[in-house]
């Protein structure tokens, strides 16, 4: 039997990003350390709760895959989590689950989700999506754990965008779950577990980063306050693999692997946090 809560859950700021794909092909970037093969021992996990119903369509999609090139700008090497609009002739909707391997989030101070999402089809093509966290499974148990939802609805329509929720720090692992017949599609990328970050400084820096995204080696900063840049690079899971201080505009981010990143910038005790996407 499978256990559903439903409860309520502060969700973040919502951002607009590109999708960066891992260029492995049996992995999804999910830019944590923790990623591992689709269907393995200790890996992500598949699971369907709709007595077998499966794709009778006649594309190569079927259920929750791994998939090259389908993000925007990304090449043929680059992969993403997809779910195709499974048809099955009108014998019912399909309920497939894609899980994350089992998580240990006991040693975050501001456990947080984070993870990318698109649709390609109108949402009137819609039945349901639904993300939810687990505070029971164990790798094992994923038809009696229990499931909390963190959210449900269509995704954006052809828009990459980064959702974030507060998880609890006993959570154990992330769903996503799919329904329909025929029906929309659906997208999912940079798959993130790891602390919030933020900033507490008493005043908040007018200050801008361009270009960002970014591909190539330097980005430029910009204030109107005058003043060192004091600069403090996190990976999106809060490790900081920067810290420096600028005395022009430009910061070198040519060491830096594609993904995105958190950059704060004080200048003078103010402080600002933005997120870099770096191509």
């Amino acid at each position: 039997m499978l256990y559903v809560q439903t409860v309520h859950v502060k969700q973040h700021q919502v951002l607009q990003l590109s999708l960066l794909g891992q260029k492995t092909s049996t992995q999804i970037n999910d830019g944590s350390g923790w990623s591992l093969e689709i269907g393995q021992p200790g890996g992500w996990a598949l699971m369907s709760t709709d007595d077998g119903l499966t794709d009778q369509g006649s594309d190569i999609w079927n259920a929750w895959s791994l998939n090259p090139g389908l993000a925007p700008g990304d090449d043929t090497d680059a992969y993403t989590l997809y779910h195709d609009d499974d048809e099955t002739n009108g014998a019912g909707n399909v309920d497939n689950w894609i899980i994350t391997p089992f998580l240990d989030c006991t040693q975050l101070t501001e456990p947080m989700l984070s993870f990318v999402e698109y649709q390609t089809y109108a949402v009137s093509w819609h039945v349901f999506h639904g993300v939810y966290y687990s505070e029971d499974y164990d790798g094992t148990n994923k038809e009696t754990a229990t499931w909390t939802e963190l959210q449900t609805g269509p995704a954006p329509v052809g828009e990459p965008t980064t959702v974030e929720h507060a998880i609890p720090s006993t959570t154990t692992a992330i769903a996503w779950r799919y329904q329909g017949d025929y029906a929309d599609n659906w997208f999912i990328d940079d798959v993130v577990v790891g602390d919030a970050l933020s900033t507490t400084d008493a005043e908040i820096l007018d200050m801008r980063i361009y270009p960002n995204p970014v591909d190539g080696n330097y980005v430029t900063i910009q204030s109107p306050i005058q003043g060192e840049k004091e600069i403090e690079v996190y990976t999106v899971t809060g490790r900081r693999v920067l810290e420096t201080v600028l005395t022009d505009d430009k910061l070198d981010v040519s060491s830096f692997n594609s993904g995105f990143y958190m950059v704060k910038v004080t200048i003078n005790g103010q402080s600002k946090l933005t997120k870099l996407i770096v191509r």
